[in-house]
This record gives structure tokens, C-alpha cells and sequence, in this order.
């Protein structure tokens, strides 16, 4: 299965080569990373999975999207088209904003500023090795690009989190010692 879908076991990288290869598949957005391999895993204790993506309201809560645990991630595609009723769905248990923007940085390695204007808050999990699965999750990206041009007033701001290992990260050797 994973060969069919292009899935590679996950390599040391940098934010340089994730960043190319967003250009090179066309993906617009602001690309941010984990901040360690300690982050790397609270983030994904805190349930962020990927790929997949994440909801947050103007309050930093996160929001469930699905109206069963029976819907599928492309249910998150008839959501985006519906987000401007992120207000009144219910908050998910699990990580706030507030707390997952301490795990990420740009990819200079400096902190994110969140628009406090804005209504919605989506972060877009993805990786380079978890190959044709990407394609979904970048499909996302042109949905919320197309907000603005809908009658809504609802102002999104999203992310592509990046979920690769970087080489800069210095406490790799966590993840290093575990593959031996």
C-alpha cells in the first residue's frame, strides 16, 4: 500500500527542500515546521495527524469539522466550502491554537504571528514522504484560496505545517537512535 500511494520512510531534510517542493507542485501558502523532534511529538500527541487538517475558531479553539467519527477526511472538503459556520460548530478536545503555534516556527525558525482578525484558522498537515496522500490535503489549499471570492466576509488564515524531520532540529538524535 504504501508504494502504491508513494509513501517514503521519512529522511532528515530542511525547509529549504520542503519549500521547493511546494513550488514545484504549484501549492501557495504560508509553509511552517515544527521546531524539534520533542514538538514533533507533542504536536502528535496532541492529535494532529497527517495528512489531514486542523480548525481552529477566532477563539483558538479547535473546532470538529465531521458530524460523525464515521466521515472520512474528504469530508473536510464539504466543511472548507461551509466554514462560515466554523462559530457554531463544537470545540474538539485536544491541542488549542495557542498551544500548537509554541511547537512551529517559520521556516527562518522565527515565530508565527496569527492574523487576530481572522475567523478561521486552518493548519494543513502535511509531509514530503507521505507522497500521493499530499494531493488531498493540497487540494485544500485552492478551496480556501477561493473564500475571499465567495459573499462570505469570513477572513481564513492557513498553513501548511510541515510535518518532515529537519536536520537543523537539535534534538534529532532522538529519532536517530531509534533507527538504529
Amino acid at each position: 500500500m504504501k508504494t502504491v500511494y508513494g509513501i517514503k520512510n521519512p529522511k532528515f531534510t530542511d525547509t529549504e527542500t520542503t519549500h521547493k517542493y511546494l513550488t514545484k507542485k504549484g501549492i501557495q501558502g504560508k509553509d511552517v515546521y515544527l521546531k524539534s523532534v520533542t514538538d514533533w511529538g507533542k504536536v502528535a500527541n496532541g492529535e494532529v495527524k497527517i495528512p489531514a487538517a486542523v480548525f481552529f475558531n477566532r477563539d483558538g479553539q479547535q473546532v470538529e469539522f465531521r458530524a460523525s467519527a464515521q466521515e472520512c477526511t474528504n469530508d473536510i472538503t464539504v466543511f472548507l466550502e461551509n466554514i462560515d459556520k466554523i462559530s457554531t460548530l463544537p470545540v474538539k478536545e485536544g491541542i488549542t491554537l495557542n498551544q500548537l503555534v509554541q511547537h512551529i516556527a517559520d521556516n527562518n525558525g522565527k515565530p508565527i504571528t496569527i492574523d487576530s482578525n481572522a475567523d478561521a484558522i486552518v493548519f494543513i498537515n502535511w509531509a514530503t514522504y507521505m507522497g500521493k496522500l499530499n494531493k488531498t490535503v493540497f487540494e485544500w489549499t485552492d478551496i480556501i484560496q477561493k473564500i475571499p471570492d465567495t459573499d462570505s466576509n469570513l477572513k481564513v488564515d492557513y498553513y501548511l505545517l510541515n510535518f518532515d524531520l529537519l536536520k537543523h532540529w537539535e534534538d534529532k538524535h532522538l529519532l536517530e537512535n531509534n533507527k538504529k
